[in-house]
């Protein structure tokens, strides 16, 4: 409800977002305030939405868990991402494809970062995290700056991504790098250990527009048990009203009515015709 409320989100997509996530990462169900209120606060700390988030995590999230990255900094990844242009989706599959890359150590990879003295070794999240695995890119750039320019020792970095790995990822890695470690470092720290989902549901409870939002979720909530708990009773009751239906067309009822309605207006036509003209007169 608070994840609901503080995100202004469908109850059913809140739920289901909490839901998965919490599966993603291992999490128990006692949980469940914590994981709400670092979601929020990762909708705060970037310009995405939570269903962008939700998607996001539904590319990535196994992946993370599995390579022992924390909830708060795969939201921090994704934040930085989102804050550098990615919509959730393809913060998603570009992040994704990010631990992909680094956990293959292709040959490729291996004799492009070789020229500049990165090992493999040195890009394993798995063994480093991914923290360390960007400021090894981070180095390589200032050291590529240091012997071209700052322009032209960014382009380079860029040229040594993609040469090295997959376009998602390159451009990925591009992505996080211009947003700076420091920055997602900033981010993972706004959204660990927050009550955000607290704060911000009391705050839309302040306001006149979170109250009528309350509201028309609650009336939303209302609708659908209702429904859900009737739908028995009226599948029922379209199942008489259709034998009803067949068996009057069996019997040739309608065509019966159907005469004496024709007779019938007939009949008023008839009057009208003449009582119309009296009228007028």
């Amino acid at each position: 409800t608070r994840l609901a409320e503080a995100t202004l989100t469908d109850m059913d997509d809140a739920v289901r977002i909490l839901n998965s996530t919490m599966q993603q990462f291992g999490m128990e169900a006692g949980r469940s305030v914590e994981v709400a209120n670092a979601l929020t606060a990762a909708t705060l700390a970037a310009p995405i939405e939570i269903t962008d988030l939700g998607m996001a995590l539904s590319y990535v999230g196994s992946t993370a868990s599995m390579m022992n990255v924390s909830l708060e900094y795969t939201l921090a990844l994704i934040a930085g991402l989102a804050k550098q242009g990615r919509t959730g989706g393809k913060a998603g599959m570009e992040l994704s494809n990010i631990f992909n890359v680094l956990s293959k150590r292709t040959d490729k990879a291996a004799e492009v970062l070789g020229r500049y003295g990165i090992q493999l070794d040195q890009m394993s999240v798995a063994q480093r995290g991914l923290g360390p695995v960007l400021q090894e890119f981070v180095k390589l750039g200032t050291q590529l700056q240091q012997q071209f320019g700052a322009d032209e020792g960014i382009a380079r970095l860029a040229e040594v991504l993609q040469e090295a790995f997959n376009i998602r990822a390159a451009r990925g890695l591009a992505g996080l790098l211009m947003e700076t470690t420091e920055s997602i470092d900033s981010i993972r720290e706004a959204v660990t250990g927050t009550n955000k989902a607290q704060e911000v549901s009391a705050e839309m409870l302040r306001s006149t527009y979170g109250r009528w939002w309350i509201l028309e979720s609650l009336l939303e909530t209302v609708e659908f048990t209702v429904a859900h708990e009737l739908n028995p009773s009226l599948m029922w009751l379209l199942d008489v009203f259709q034998k009803l239906i067949d068996q009057a067309r069996e019997t040739g009822i309608f065509k019966k009515f159907g005469k004496t309605f024709r007779d019938l207006a007939i009949i008023i036509g008839n009057l009208a015709w003449k009582i119309v003209p009296a009228l007028v007169e």
